[in-house]
């Protein structure tokens, strides 16, 4: 549109170098300016995304579901044996004991 209302103030085949200018250097700013937002912008919206799928190339995923497998598994061992976790409770029980008494012994 802008053309077309620039185009009727000077006749066909009268541009000068002022004219010629500055609709150069229009083309030109609206090139920059169109590459730059189709670049920028879609980065900008899906800059979170990014970050996520970088974030997971560089981190240990693989070590994170190692352990969280092996804690399953252990939780399920010590639920399916009940007294074994008794057991375990009351040894460690016994060697807090001890070792309260131990230090007891020292300090008289």
């Amino acid at each position: 549109m802008a053309s077309a209302i620039g185009s009727d103030l000077v006749e066909p085949g009268q541009f000068n170098t002022g004219y010629f200018t500055f609709w150069a250097v229009i083309a030109i700013a609206w090139g920059t300016i169109g590459s730059a937002v189709i670049i920028v912008l879609p980065l900008v919206e899906s800059w979170e995304t990014i970050q996520n799928i970088l974030l997971g190339m560089f981190t240990n995923d693989r070590l994170v579901e190692k352990i969280e497998e092996l804690n399953f598994k252990l939780q399920t061992i010590i639920s399916a044996m009940p007294e074994a976790e008794r057991i375990y409770l009351l040894e460690k029980e016994k060697a807090k004991k001890k070792e309260a008494s131990e230090i007891e012994v020292q300090i008289k």
